[in-house]
């Protein structure tokens, strides 16, 4: 499953980490994560489905590849067929040269810490 990352906090006290499958208490003065579902998976999950995950379990953010599927994001290599709630079953379909360009910028956001 994919998770978006919503809103980060500091822990004032003892709290446990809700990460499926690695519980574990996240100690006061740590940073924690409230994330959610991706809406690719479902959209009615993302919406009420929010968990308190410690810095250690949080994903890192995923930013597609640049010329990853214009649907998805995901590499032609190994695409195959992949279902999202908008396209539903899908080929490989190249992106837009305006997605391209989108996701370069925030792939290089991300790597210089959001300096563009």
């Amino acid at each position: 499953m994919s998770w978006i990352r919503r809103k980060s906090f500091t822990a004032t006290t003892h709290r446990r980490c809700q990460m499926p499958r690695r519980r574990h208490v996240i100690e006061p003065g740590e940073t924690y994560w409230q994330v959610s579902p991706t809406p690719e998976v479902d959209v009615a999950l993302s919406t009420y489905m929010v968990l308190d995950v410690c810095s250690r379990c949080t994903p890192p953010p995923v930013v597609p590849v640049p010329s990853g599927c214009g649907w998805c994001g995901i590499p032609e290599r190994g695409h195959g067929r992949q279902w999202r709630a908008e396209p539903g079953w899908h080929a490989w379909a190249a992106p837009p040269q305006e997605q391209i360009l989108a996701r370069m910028r925030e792939r290089r956001a991300m790597k210089t810490g959001g300096a563009s």
